[in-house]
């Protein structure tokens, strides 16, 4: 083969090119040190999640292939973006929980609890994704449902006998007033039947009504009462309010006929023990007197036998037991 020849075949055989980096060093790739930074931001726990996620995100695939292979963190991206659907799922599943909440419904209570139960059950990397102002609301929820159960306990708690009552109920009004409108409407029908116990408890008609009728079973009483009888108009004016204790005119004569009870087996008489300091002129000897038909018997005090049962015949006819007098004909003694 000639020189010429030989020539001509070399010039005409097909070159092959292979095409290197533009930067065979990446470490000093800039694009590269810039992607790893992004990635170094990422915080599951910050609020800027979501924004240094997407940011790194965008800009490794903006990178070449030889640049993506080099980037020495990219793992840990590709673990943020993986779990990045769940994270979403989470998101969306709390945040429909939270819209599902309206005073409207009769489960309005019981969805604010789920809500709060969800979000409980989150880990603290899925909780660090719920939005601030969700998670401000839940709490706000929480907090008024708090509060409307300590007023609903303080309007269950109420009772007309006690001595506090009318403090007791103005505060608990006070409480309800300043709940929000939504919790105010649930406990709306307790609040109503509270008032009007209230109202019948002031009422002046109602107490004088009700007091009447103990008033009218003190007058049935006497010192020769059973006691049963007298424990049963004492529970009955106990079961009073103080605003009807005070319309009782005859209460005095219940506390008599009790300490003399209390006394009978001694014949004892309170007033005599009260009174016998007092200087006063005592009658020395038994008198009977009588004045229309109206018959009185007097006893000196020094007569009486403190500690024994005192039995005092007058006549056939009209008895004196236990220094308690008894009627003959419609007489009293």
């Amino acid at each position: 083969m000639k020189k010429t020849t030989l020539y001509l075949a070399l010039l005409t055989t097909p070159a092959v090119i292979i095409t290197a980096p533009a930067c065979i060093n990446a470490a000093n790739d800039w694009q590269v040190e810039n992607v790893e930074n992004l990635i170094d931001q990422i915080n599951p726990f910050s609020t800027t999640y979501e924004y240094h996620l997407i940011e790194a995100k965008n800009a490794y695939y903006s990178l070449s292939t030889y640049q993506q292979s080099n980037v020495r963190n990219s793992t840990t991206l590709f673990y943020y973006l993986g779990s990045t659907d769940n994270q979403q799922t989470y998101l969306k599943m709390f945040s429909d929980k939270m819209a599902a909440i309206s005073a409207r419904n009769s489960t309005f209570l019981r969805d604010i609890e789920e809500a709060n139960r969800y979000y409980h059950s989150l880990t603290t990397s899925q909780q660090a994704i719920i939005p601030n102002y969700l998670y401000l609301q839940l709490q706000n929820y929480l907090e008024n449902i708090a509060k409307m159960k300590a007023v609903q306990l303080d309007f269950e708690k109420l009772s007309v006998l006690d001595s506090s009552y009318i403090y007791s109920y103005e505060t608990a009004m006070k409480a309800y007033q300043l709940l929000p409108y939504d919790f105010r409407m649930l406990l709306t029908p307790l609040m109503s039947e509270k008032k009007r116990e209230y109202e019948t408890y002031i009422s002046p008609a109602n107490n004088r009504s009700v007091a009447q009728q103990v008033i009218n079973e003190i007058s049935k009483l006497s010192t020769s009462s059973s006691m049963d009888g007298v424990a049963s108009v004492r529970a009955k004016y106990n079961g009073l309010t103080i605003l009807q204790q005070n319309y009782v005119a005859n209460y005095r004569d219940l506390l008599y006929i009790e300490e003399v009870q209390r006394n009978t087996s001694y014949g004892w008489d309170p007033y005599y023990i009260d009174e016998k300091e007092k200087p006063t002129d005592y009658p020395t000897n038994i008198e009977v007197s009588k004045k229309g038909q109206l018959y009185t018997v007097v006893m000196p005090a020094t007569e009486m036998n403190q500690y024994t049962n005192t039995k005092i015949a007058v006549s056939d006819t009209i008895t004196l037991i236990e220094s308690c007098l008894k009627s003959v004909n419609g007489i009293f003694l």
